[in-house]
């Protein structure tokens, strides 16, 4: 499910008060607050404890099949810098 986030608000990678970790990924700029502050779109996962890079990277690989004809997701994942997620 994507949501959307103002660019200051947003974090790659963020541990909720239970201990699970929500990770983000497929940014895409989607427009401006009247403000003029950037607001994007993005998929997410959530894990029951801080998940590992390689289950980072198998969540990354699912968003893009479940996208196969989105160019915009794709491009922002083969984007996406790995160290983002090295928390």
């Amino acid at each position: 499910m994507s949501q959307v986030l103002t660019q200051s608000e947003f974090k790659y990678a963020e541990e909720n008060p239970d201990g699970s970790w929500l990770i983000r990924y497929g940014v895409v700029p989607v427009g401006h607050t009247f403000g003029g502050e950037k607001i994007v779109t993005f998929g997410s996962s959530l894990f029951p404890e801080r998940p590992t890079l390689q289950q980072v990277l198998k969540s990354l690989l699912r968003y893009v099949e479940a996208f196969p004809d989105d160019e915009a997701v794709a491009k922002s994942i083969m984007n996406t810098r790995l160290k983002e997620y090295f928390y």
